[in-house]
């Protein structure tokens, strides 16, 4: 039981969330276009899933960009581990609201979708580890409990 324990210590770090966030979900006939971000220690990872409006099956097949303050970034497909998705890293400030356009190129049919890419603040590291720290504390007091109470007290005569 306190091996468990103490594995699940382990993993509980290693199982966060990717704190990614929906940017965008808009209709651009004939298309479904959603946009997802996620900080990484290289800028911002924005992906990039394009779906058929009629079927909402992924469309493989498109030429996608990214265009922000001037710059056209080329999404490309399959870079990230989900290969449904279109992918670009931009550097970006954080905590800056900018503006960003998605181009979608598929034979005969050119279309775009319009958005603002919204950041929070970023949280601070010690806010974050005090979340991540309960879990493992959670635990642990539950195993010394357990221990507490299974443990004989000899009773006076």
């Amino acid at each position: 039981m306190l091996r468990t324990a103490l594995l699940s210590c382990v993993f509980a770090v290693t199982l966060l969330g990717d704190g990614g966030t929906v940017q965008l979900q808009a209709q651009a006939h004939p298309f479904v276009i959603t946009v997802f971000s996620a900080e990484t220690s290289l800028g911002t990872d924005l992906s990039i899933l394009v779906q058929d409006a009629a079927t909402l099956a992924p469309v493989l097949d498109a030429d996608v960009s990214l265009d922000s303050e001037g710059h056209q970034i080329p999404a490309l497909l399959g870079r990230g581990q989900n290969k449904l998705l279109y992918s670009a890293t931009v550097n970006l400030p954080s905590s800056a609201d900018r503006p960003f356009r998605v181009r979608v190129d598929r034979a005969a049919t050119h279309v775009s979708a319009q958005g603002i890419l919204h950041f929070p603040p970023k949280t601070p590291e010690t806010t974050r580890m005090t979340y991540i720290a309960i879990v493992p504390i959670g635990i642990l007091l539950f195993v010394l409990r357990g221990y507490l109470v299974s443990r004989k007290v000899p009773r006076r005569a």
